[in-house]
């Protein structure tokens, strides 16, 4: 099994994009804390829910298209480096662009 090396030490890069995986794993941890933190809110009533469809359902939908994404991208970047054998920084520029 191949390992994904880090990036040479004089790169002057931040090192969350340094490697492409890294703020796709970034986006869906923050992601998630914003989602549990509005939906906690609903739940306790602090929130209003203006909506004509039900709070559960956009839980759902935030967790398949907001949460799962993210993850799933986070991780087949870091498969295929190591399939391909090419270093992930290779793509870390424009999953920045990606992600602001």
């Amino acid at each position: 099994m191949q390992q994904i090396e880090e990036p040479s030490p004089g790169l002057t890069t931040a090192p969350l994009w340094q490697l492409a995986f890294r703020p796709g794993f970034l986006a869906a941890a923050l992601c998630a804390v914003w989602a549990m933190i509005a939906w906690l809110l609903i739940l306790e009533g602090k929130l209003g829910w203006d909506h004509d469809y039900p709070p559960t359902r956009w839980h759902a939908h935030e967790m398949l298209f907001g949460f799962a994404p993210p993850v799933v991208v986070g991780f087949l970047l870091t498969a295929v480096a190591t399939w391909t054998g090419v270093a992930g920084r290779v793509w870390a520029y424009p999953c920045c662009g990606l992600c602001t």
